[in-house]
């Protein structure tokens, strides 16, 4: 007799499909009895010559053998050859008439509807990953989970992406707003003082923000979409449901509250970068000028007395926030969706980034009114 236990878990549709035929095949080769334990009965259950359920609430086991679909191997892709004679075959639609037009309008602008509505809740619902920490069986894990994501958000190569845009973006608008001020040798002495002030504030209030929440939303959003479609592409996620772990509990969950706790460490990066390349800039332009002169004039609109932080502080973080955890969520929810080939993971991971950017971008509009 061969027994088998969960031979499939972690496999994706099509190589799951082939260890049940490879399993059938032992088993009438060799004239062995095969005992197979499994949770995916999608698969399995085609071979079976009996199909026994064991129903836990009930402590009984209940016969399915009848239930079984034909033990025929599942039909195989059509070959692109296959496709071809089809379409040559295939007769020409129908022009479409002025009735069917509307129609067809009306059916697709309800399909986007309900597609959007659906996502919308899916999203919204995601933010119980908040509180997910009650979901977890195994501690262990789910703060395993959870240093995997925030390593994926904030590894040496997301600061580094993040340091050089905050550089770029510090040395070209100070360079060039400092090379093409109109009349220079006249409004220079006047206006230099402001123009720091200017630069600071929109480095902290306006420019990183944006510059640097759109880079996290191409990189972590194709990282944690690629890593969560691959687990759904492998039945990973499907084994976490079958030993009785919630995928959203310890994937979302680290998901979000990783994003949320290297958010704040990614921005920082980003605005001191961009201080750096400023003062760099400031100190070969003007040799003659104090550092302590720029310190004090780059800060005028940011430092108040008595405080900590800087002025604005918390508008920078709610809107970083909200677009770090929205581009989490929308990766992880895009990456979970079922996946039957390498191609639909792809597919997800540049959904995703655009998904995750325009997410961005709106959210950034939306502040621009309430802040300002």
């Amino acid at each position: 007799m061969l027994l088998f236990d969960e031979p499939t878990s972690g496999l994706d549709p099509r190589a799951a499909a082939t260890v049940a035929d490879r399993i059938r095949e032992a088993a009438v080769r060799h004239g062995k009895a095969v005992v197979v334990v499994t949770h995916d009965y999608a698969n399995l259950e085609r071979i079976g010559d009996r199909i026994v359920e064991i129903v836990p609430e009930r402590r009984a086991l209940v016969d399915r053998t009848g239930e079984r679909p034909s033990l025929a191997a599942p039909p195989a892709p059509p070959s692109s050859a296959d496709e071809g004679d089809r379409d040559r075959a295939s007769p020409a639609p129908a022009e479409a008439t002025a009735t069917t037009l509307p129609g067809r309008a009306a059916g697709a602008a309800l399909a986007f509807l309900e597609a959007t509505g659906r996502w919308a809740g899916r999203l919204v619902a995601s933010l119980g990953a908040f509180a997910g920490f009650a979901g977890w069986r195994s501690p262990a894990w789910g703060l395993r989970y959870l240093r995997h994501y925030a390593w994926l958000s904030s590894s040496l190569g997301a600061l580094f992406y993040v340091a050089a845009a905050g550089a770029i973006l510090g040395f070209v608008s100070t360079f060039f707003t400092l090379r093409h001020l109109p009349f220079r040798e006249y409004t220079e002495p006047l206006v230099l003082s402001d123009l720091l002030a200017g630069i600071g504030f929109s480095h902290f209030r306006i420019l990183i923000p944006i510059i640097a929440t759109l880079l996290i939303a191409a990189r972590t959003g194709a990282a944690v979409s690629a890593d969560v479609a691959a687990r759904s592409h492998s039945s990973q996620l499907d084994a976490m449901r079958s030993l009785g772990a919630r995928p959203w509990a310890y994937l979302l969950t680290g998901v979000v509250w990783g994003t949320f706790l290297v958010t704040p460490l990614l921005i920082g990066v980003a605005v001191l970068a961009a201080k750096g390349a400023s003062v760099v800039v400031f100190a070969a332009s003007y040799p003659e000028e104090s550092l302590w002169s720029f310190d004090r004039s780059f800060h005028l609109l940011l430092r108040e007395p008595g405080r900590l932080l800087w002025a604005g502080t918390g508008w920078v973080m709610a809107k970083c926030w909200t677009c770090t955890v929205g581009t989490g969520i929308i990766a992880y929810q895009v990456g979970a969706t079922p996946k039957e080939s390498v191609r639909d993971v792809h597919r997800a991971v540049t959904t995703s980034i655009i998904a995750a950017t325009l997410w961005v971008l709106v959210v950034h509009f939306v502040f621009a009114f309430r802040e300002f």
